[in-house]
C-alpha cells in the first residue's frame, strides 16, 4: 500500500467514524496511523462529550496529579494542577503528570491557544518557585 492511498483510506475513515460519534454524542479521536505494503492500521478513542464527562475527567487527572506529582525529582506539590505558569513568554495551565515519561513527565496546555506541551520536572519547578510564576 502506498503513501497516498493510505492516506486516501485514513481521511475516508475518520470522516466515518465521526459521523459514527455524532450520532452517538461522542467525540473520536484517531491517531497511530501505520501501514506497510499490504495494511493499515490507526488507533482509535471514543470519549464521552458534556460537562459531566469533563469533570469525572478533570477529577481523574487531578487524583493521578497529587499521587504522582511527588514522586518526580524535584517533586511538583499537589496543589499545582490546574495552575498557570509561566514558562518562557507563554503561559500553561498544568494539567498531567504521566511517570512513564522520564524526560517530560508533565503536561501542560498554553493558555493562548490551547496547544498541548510536555515539561521536565526541573522546568516546572523553577516557574513555581519564581515570583509571579504561579497563579
Amino acid at each position: 500500500m502506498d503513501r497516498e492511498r493510505a492516506k486516501t483510506i485514513s481521511r475516508e475513515v475518520v470522516a466515518l467514524l465521526q459521523d459514527f460519534a455524532a450520532k452517538n454524542g461522542l467525540r473520536v479521536q484517531v491517531g497511530g496511523s501505520r501501514y506497510s505494503d499490504v495494511m493499515s492500521r490507526f488507533r482509535v478513542e471514543f470519549h464521552e462529550t458534556g460537562a459531566e464527562a469533563q469533570a469525572k475527567e478533570e477529577a481523574r487527572a487531578r487524583d493521578n496529579w497529587k499521587l504522582d506529582a511527588p514522586l518526580l525529582d524535584p517533586p511538583l506539590p499537589e496543589d499545582a494542577f490546574g495552575k498557570v505558569v509561566k514558562i518562557g513568554p507563554h503561559e500553561f495551565r498544568l494539567n498531567a503528570v504521566k511517570l512513564g515519561r522520564q524526560r517530560y513527565p508533565v503536561t501542560g496546555f498554553r493558555v493562548a491557544d490551547g496547544k498541548a506541551f510536555k515539561f521536565g520536572a526541573s522546568t516546572v519547578a523553577r516557574a513555581l518557585a519564581l515570583p509571579g510564576g504561579l497563579r
